[in-house]
């Protein structure tokens, strides 16, 4: 086939002759009455907005005047006039500080300054915050400077935590290599706390605990293994296992033989909702609440109990009187009654004080009562109600 007809080449048209440009329009600032007015050789003037003379930027009303003080532009935005230009950079009107750009107009929400951020806040008009300042619903504590914090506390009532972004933390947070938390508020927590279910302790510092903590008279381990959640029912603790209160996690027992001696325990019957069961043998002295249809332990205490010549009664019994003290020669304190003169109560002191004239404890050793010590003793006067049953084996 013939080869293609190659396309003409284009014929260049005549450059268009440049028109000469305007002479720029001139003009000169006037003085009148009303302010400072820029009138070209035309006879206008500038007005209605904000527009450059030379190198400096001025604000203009609609009448073509200069103001002074807070102006808004046809468009909407703010600027900072003077008769010497509109303002930028950082600016106090005698009530806060606005930050304005380069061309003047007044900046709003975050601005970074001097290394240090800012936040402009619009809800005031453009005002630089100090203190709390909320921004798409999350809160942000300025200094008085207007510098925003971060990776730091500060205290307001309460203490709060703002986070390296400066956000402030709610919920679990870490600061300085410890676990925190804060409520809904930010309010930092302290004592005890219930998340989701699970029990967890923060120390008066705010920091998380872990490990063993003492709550008046009751004993709690806050397991570092389990994200520091109170321990309940069963727990290895040490290498140990230990039992806890199923529901408020109080320690119930490390004895090895515990298990043994409370599936015992849930073989009795107490027509209270309270049982104590004391092991002569290996002796002990355990306390037992009803729940959930069943014996749970409460207490597990060490005790003495009567020597061969004098032995404890075995046997189940029923709790009756109870007193403060008795004795001569020796004191015994928070009595109560079980059986006879049988009676449960503190090691002996020497009479009418409270320096130990004989605390031993896990032996066979009393006249046949049941000695605990003192806590213990005080704890089961003012705990298990008469007519609970006690049964000794």
């Amino acid at each position: 086939p013939a080869p293609a007809t190659p396309s003409p080449t284009p014929t260049p048209e005549p450059s268009a002759t440049p028109t000469e440009p305007a002479p720029p329009v001139t003009g000169h600032w006037v003085r009148q009455a009303a302010g400072w007015r820029y009138e070209f050789s035309d006879g206008t003037w500038l007005k209605g907005g904000v527009h450059a003379v030379g190198a400096t930027r001025y604000a203009f009303t609609d009448d073509g005047y200069v103001p002074v003080g807070w102006y808004r532009s046809p468009e909407g935005t703010w600027y900072a006039s003077t008769e010497d230009g509109v303002r930028t950079g950082w600016y106090h009107d005698g009530a806060a500080w606005y930050f304005l750009d380069g061309d003047g107009s007044m900046a709003t929400g975050w601005r970074l300054s001097g290394g240090a951020w800012y936040y402009l806040d619009p809800t005031r008009g453009g005002a630089m915050a100090t203190g709390w300042a909320k921004d798409a619903n999350t809160w942000y504590y300025m200094d008085a400077s207007g510098a925003m914090k971060s990776s730091t506390w500060v205290r307001e009532g309460a203490w709060y935590y703002l986070t390296g972004s400066g956000a402030m933390a709610t919920g679990w947070f870490i600061a300085d290599g410890s676990w925190y938390y804060a409520d809904g508020s930010g309010a930092m927590a302290t004592g005890w706390l219930n998340d989701s279910g699970t029990w967890y302790y923060l120390n008066p510092s705010g920091a998380m605990g872990t490990g063993w903590i003492q709550e008046g008279s009751s004993w709690y381990y806050l397991n570092p293994n389990a994200g520091g959640a109170m321990a309940t029912g069963w727990a290895a603790v040490g290498g140990a296992w230990n039992y806890f209160d199923r529901w408020k996690g109080f320690w119930v027992s490390g004895r090895a033989d515990f298990e043994a001696d409370w599936n015992y325990a849930k073989t009795l019957y107490s027509p209270t909702n309270y049982l104590v069961v004391v092991d002569t043998g290996a002796p002990h002295c355990m306390t037992f609440y009803w729940a959930e249809g069943t014996w749970q332990p409460l207490t597990d205490m060490p005790c003495s109990v009567g020597k061969a010549s004098t032995p404890t009664v075995t046997g189940t019994f029923t709790i009756k009187n109870r007193g403060s003290s008795f004795g001569h020669g020796y004191t015994a304190y928070w009595w109560t009654q079980f059986y006879g003169d049988y009676l449960f109560h503190s090691v002996l002191y020497y009479e009418g004080s409270y320096t130990v004239k004989d605390g031993t404890l896990g032996g066979h050793v009393s006249h046949g009562c049941v000695r605990l010590r003192y806590e213990d003793a005080k704890w089961l006067h003012d705990t298990i109600p008469s007519g609970t049953y006690v049964t000794l084996y």
